[in-house]
């Protein structure tokens, strides 16, 4: 019987170049990526045996028979061993967790495949499963225990694919079934018709299945930086946990680099990290760089000798070195984010929420600020997360938990008005900072929905308590920057005061001066749709850090108040007692209402009538307090 080999011969071109193409482009180091290469060196050198032996078998003389046997050994070892590398990166591909569980698959799999190599080598001495006599070559009695094994193999697959479902994507699912199928028939094809070398084409097509879908090396490149991208970031992490090697993360993230883009342009920024990847590259060739996000690199190392050294600062260093650029000098710079090997973050939701959260407070110190991971960043990132449970509990139940402190107005000697401010109960925690909760409320968005959960508990207190006939004239609800900028604003705000039937000037609400500076536009504009619906608006903190007069005399604001911190700062010192006296002076020239946050003592309230104060908050007259007491208080009209 002659065999065919055209088709080998074409499989066995078209796995060269693949195989070059593969090896040429960046890729990421990992057990299935390497199963993979080692199922493709294994599948050429299978079938250019597969041709070789084929055309040696076409040529068969009893001169050439010793060129023969060994030319079909070493075929059908490595026909024995291919069914069953390609099984293991099957079961890699469907679970890539490395337990005493899963190495106890492996070696009981193998048996099968050790099995036949050892038959395959005693073929030598006897015909076992081929043998050469005067007309040729044939097969022996175990020759089909290479199709029976190769079926079990694939079959072993298939099952352990089946029993790992939930682990496993939809679309690996129908990518090794495909690839399953054509190997099989091409397997079957070639038993009923022997003449015909198909196998090595089978496996090939089912490889390049793979290339195209699960071993694309764009999967993990970032087509900008030629660094890894996240995706490789989280698989070359989580090979490293199910390896149980330990590593050091360094997070790098640029400062301002949305200016260094609007100077160089898109082009000019990119031309700049590609330039940094290269740096840290030659600073870190043991090392693993990848572009996380936008404008923030990641460094994993794990070799032995640098898990016990702080790389920060000579990250830094080579970071702010200076480049040129379309013929300016750039310096960069970023804020550093280091995680000591010590810290194992096994899955890539925590790994995500620890870089995350560590960026964004780094951040928030200024530029070039580092950070190293700690014991207490972990509790504080615990308490982040459990105060963000606890409000996602507080929207759940809709329902935001509101105290009222009272405010005394100076010209008719009682409380006219009060501020509500938003309280949250924490599990373990107890009572938190709005200070603190509003900026997580902000950062994860669901300001919006506490904000109306908050207006609302306040519309249904003057309503049910019926604040107006105990002489309450307003209540001061605060806003944060994110509602202030929301084009409903108005809407969402007035649709709950008409819900409760509650008089519009009942509610004053408060922003504070970093939300007046934030976008001057979109304030006043909502400001004044909201005042056309009878709210006023009070400017919360002045004094604490943004103090404009300009922008505040341009803004419709009927009360400023005045920060405590500026209070006490005038009870302290002269010049700013003086300086205190003369803003509130400035500030009731000007038209407005005058408020003073602090007061602690009848000598603080006394001063302060003195020097022309309209309303008076603080401890002096009552904390914050819940709904009932501060009902019972305006009740008792108790005003010391």
């Amino acid at each position: 019987m002659q065999y065919n080999v055209d088709f080998e011969v074409c499989a066995l071109i078209f796995m060269i170049v693949l195989y070059l193409n593969f090896v040429m482009v960046k890729r990421l180091s990992n057990a299935q990526t390497r199963t993979y290469n080692a199922l493709m060196i294994v599948t050429i050198f299978d079938i250019a045996l597969d041709v070789a032996s084929s055309v040696l078998i076409n040529g068969y003389t009893p001169e050439n028979k010793t060129a023969n046997i060994a030319a079909c050994t070493g075929f059908l070892i490595l026909q024995a061993f291919l069914p069953y590398i390609l099984m293991n990166y099957i079961v890699i591909l469907a679970d890539t967790d490395y337990s005493k569980k899963k190495r106890n698959f492996y070696f009981v799999v193998s048996i099968p495949m050790l099995s036949l190599e050892i038959i395959t080598i005693m073929n030598l001495f006897g015909p076992l499963t081929f043998y050469f006599d005067k007309t040729g070559y044939h097969h022996a009695v175990l020759h089909d225990l290479y199709y029976i094994f190769a079926a079990f193999y694939i079959i072993v697959s298939l099952a352990y694919v089946l029993t790992s479902y939930k682990k496993v994507p939809l679309k690996n699912h129908i990518r090794i079934y495909v690839m399953a199928a054509v190997i099989a028939a091409t397997t079957l094809l070639q038993y009923y018709h022997p003449e015909y070398n198909l196998t090595g084409v089978g496996v090939a097509i089912g490889i390049f299945i793979l290339y195209l879908t699960v071993e694309n090396p764009a999967t993990y490149a970032d087509s900008v930086t030629d660094a890894m991208n996240r995706r490789a970031f989280f698989r070359h992490h989580y090979e490293l946990v199910r390896m149980h090697k330990q590593s050091q993360i360094y997070v790098m993230a640029l400062d301002n680099f949305k200016i260094i883009n609007e100077v160089f342009g898109m082009e000019g920024g990119d031309e700049l990290m590609r330039r940094l990847v290269n740096s840290l590259k030659q600073g870190y060739p043991k090392g693993k760089i990848f572009r996380y996000n936008s404008d923030i690199f990641a460094l994993i190392l794990h070799h032995k000798s640098q898990l016990n050294t702080d790389e920060t600062e000579n990250l830094r260093h080579i970071i702010g070195n200076k480049v040129e650029l379309n013929g300016l000098e750039v310096e960069l710079s970023a804020c550093v984010c280091h995680i000591p090997a010590k810290y194992e973050l096994k899955t890539s939701l925590e790994l995500t929420k620890a870089i995350d959260y560590a960026v964004s407070e780094v951040k928030s110190r200024g530029k070039g600020q580092r950070m190293e991971l700690s014991e207490q960043f972990f509790n504080d990132m615990k308490r982040h997360a459990t105060i963000e449970q606890a409000m996602l509990a507080a929207i759940d139940t809709n329902f935001f938990e509101v105290h009222y402190q009272v405010i005394y107005d100076a010209n008719t000697k009682s409380f006219r008005s009060m501020e509500a401010l938003a309280r949250l109960n924490v599990p373990g925690y107890g009572y938190i900072s709005p200070d603190e909760f509003i900026k997580i409320a902000e950062q994860n968005g669901m300001i919006n929905q506490i904000g109306v959960l908050v207006l609302r508990e306040v519309c249904k207190t003057i309503k049910e308590e019926k604040l107006r006939e105990l002489g309450v004239e307003f209540v001061e609800v605060n806003l944060s920057v994110v509602q202030c900028m929301r084009d409903n604003l108005r809407d969402e705000i007035v649709g709950v005061i008409e819900e409760y039937g509650v008089p519009a000037d009942m509610i004053n609400l408060e922003i504070t001066e970093s939300v007046a500076a934030y976008s001057e536009n979109t304030l006043i504009e909502n400001m004044e749709k909201l005042i056309e619906a009878g709210i006023d608006f009070s400017l919360d903190d002045y004094g604490s850090g943004y103090s404009n007069i300009n922008y505040i005399a341009l803004l419709p604001f009927k009360i400023i108040k005045i920060d405590k911190e500026f209070v006490w700062a005038g009870f302290r010192d002269e010049k700013m007692s003086r300086i205190l006296k003369n803003t509130i002076e400035t500030f009731k020239d000007i038209g407005f209402k005058v408020l003073a946050e602090g007061a602690e003592s009848k000598e603080m309230v006394s001063a302060l009538i003195e020097m022309g104060i309209d309303h008076i908050q603080g401890y002096y007259y009552s904390k914050p307090v819940p709904r009932e007491e501060m009902v019972a208080l305006l009740k008792s009209n108790t005003i010391k």
